[in-house]
């Protein structure tokens, strides 16, 4: 019996071979004289969080041909899969998240694009081949089990940007010079590679909405207008959220300043908690959030999304002198693609990994360089995206997102780390909201 997902445990040297050499697509007679001889999996797995794993394979190739010299082969590549088991596996099926990045990953393989399926009409569900993801060489999933597993570049010669920026409120990484990154640089960096998925998806629905084939993608559903999703909108984005911060947030945060009365960390505490009743008495509310998603209102900017944007998922290169230079960064994890309001992204961002002062200081001069590359596509029309409204919106969605993530993060990490994020937003507040921005 073939099984329908491979594991690291199911591994040949016959199928490592043959998706390599499916993703050179090379020629019949190179193809021949190139021979995978061993494999070796790093016992130590790479990291995975939650529900998966992440190893990395080493690989040994008969290169004795003068042919396949001129061949890039990879010396090692990394397996990205579900944990095989019933527990990670049922998670994974309810949620769908993962299957979100393995169909992104799909669209994105060479092999893919030269076996156009029914699901293609019109090229509708193609997408363009984007040079910041990681060479892919196999991706798969079971819808049923909940299984899934990635096979692809291995990136050892980079390190995660939230590592090259500081590192958050999780201390510096040892042996890890920062002076050695510009930090400038690399938000800069990142908003001009994820622009290229918002410039190429710019409101376009006829692409992106009329084709069942994309209803993979988060949202897809609410997008489509008629209520559609409400039900299931209404009780993950605002019931459960609103149980969370009532039941688990508010009382962190209570007992914070309990705790530590006149020295209390937390930062503009009081108008956080009038903004948060705001939200959910009614920025959340279903009538609200579909005039902001109103795909037929041409001021209402949509894209399709990464969803999930922070330097942890973004890999820079590994410096090790101050004249390198940060030219190529790979994004990953894309779980969460699908449609949105991209300047919440670029917001996300922003308030994830940049500190106070660093922000107040380069945000808008950074959000005008990712706006200046919407504007030079030729993509937006400037009399409905003039910059003072898209930046009013990057506002806007910076403090929607974030404080979805303060509530859903908050019962999960130490108390440093609630003070920090906390403390990330409640400033980002503090300049930028006015008591129409959630009209």
């Amino acid at each position: 019996m073939v099984k329908s997902v491979i594991f690291r445990d199911d591994l040949t040297i016959e199928f490592i071979e043959s998706i390599i050499k499916d993703q050179l697509e090379l020629s019949i007679n190179i193809s021949d004289k190139i021979k995978l001889i061993e494999f070796k999996i790093e016992e130590k797995l790479l990291e995975g969080g939650l529900m998966g794993e992440i190893s990395r394979i080493y690989l040994k190739w008969d290169n004795k041909n003068d042919d396949s010299t001129l061949i890039s082969l990879p010396s090692s590549i990394v397996i990205k899969s579900i944990k095989n088991d019933s527990e990670s596996c049922i998670v994974s099926s309810l949620e769908r998240k993962t299957y979100r990045e393995v169909d992104f990953y799909q669209k994105q393989m060479k092999s893919n694009s030269d076996d156009d399926d029914d699901d293609d009409v019109d090229g509708a569900s193609k997408f363009m081949k984007y040079d910041f993801l990681p060479i892919i060489y196999y991706a798969k999933k079971d819808n049923k089990t909940g299984e899934y597993s990635v096979i692809m570049q291995d990136l050892s010669g980079y390190i995660s940007a939230c590592k090259a920026m500081g590192n958050q409120c999780w201390g510096k990484v040892d042996g890890l010079d920062l002076e050695l990154y510009d930090q400038f640089e690399i938000v800069k960096k990142c908003f001009l590679e994820t622009s290229k998925i918002h410039i190429e998806n710019w409101r376009d629905s006829k692409k992106l909405l009329s084709n069942e084939s994309n209803s993979w993608l988060k949202d897809f559903d609410i997008y489509q207008g008629n209520d559609c999703g409400k039900e299931d909108w209404i009780k993950k984005n605002y019931q459960n959220l609103k149980s969370i911060w009532e039941e688990k947030t508010l009382p962190i945060i209570k007992k914070i300043q309990e705790q530590q009365g006149s020295n209390s960390q937390l930062i503009n505490v009081d108008q956080v908690l009038e903004v948060v009743d705001i939200y959910f008495n009614h920025y959340l509310k279903w009538d609200q959030f579909k005039t902001r998603i109103d795909k037929n209102d041409e001021k209402i900017a949509f894209s399709l999304i990464h969803g999930d944007f922070h330097a942890g998922n973004v890999m820079v290169p590994y410096s090790e002198n101050k004249h390198d230079k940060t030219n190529k960064l790979y994004l990953l994890d894309f779980s969460e693609i699908g449609f949105g309001c991209p300047f919440s992204d670029m917001a996300q961002f922003i308030i994830s990994n940049c500190g106070i002062e660093f922000r107040r200081e380069n945000e808008e001069k950074l959000f005008k360089i990712y706006w200046n590359s919407l504007v030079e596509s030729g993509k937006i029309d400037l009399n409905n995206f003039p910059f003072d409204y898209c930046f009013r919106i990057y506002k806007r969605g910076g403090i929607d997102r974030w404080i979805m993530i303060n509530i859903l993060m908050s019962p999960h990490i130490p108390e440093f780390a609630i003070i920090h994020f906390f403390n990330q937003l409640s400033t980002f507040i503090k300049d930028h909201y006015s008591n129409d921005l959630f009209n």
